[in-house]
């Protein structure tokens, strides 16, 4: 498999109760490791590009309207 790190542009800002956040840190786990080595796990094979790294953690860069649990500057992780 092909593995490579791409620049993509910025998402718009966060809408109506959304956030965007500032990544700090990516775990790769052993699905993840999998699917680069093999291309497939179990029945599910990749088609087409996938973003490897679902355990995230990172900083609220912006606040859509309506948040009210979460203030620019907080650190969070990320549940898939």
């Amino acid at each position: 498999c092909d593995m490579k790190m791409e620049a993509i542009p910025m998402a718009a800002p966060p809408g109506k109760g959304e956030v965007m956040l500032q990544v700090k840190s990516v775990g790769i786990c052993g699905s993840d490791v999998h699917y680069w080595q093999h291309g497939e796990i179990g029945d599910f094979k990749l088609g087409d590009r996938l973003v490897l790294g679902h355990e995230t953690a990172g900083v609220v860069h912006m606040i859509g309207e309506g948040v009210t649990d979460l203030q620019v500057g907080d650190r969070v992780a990320l549940e898939p």
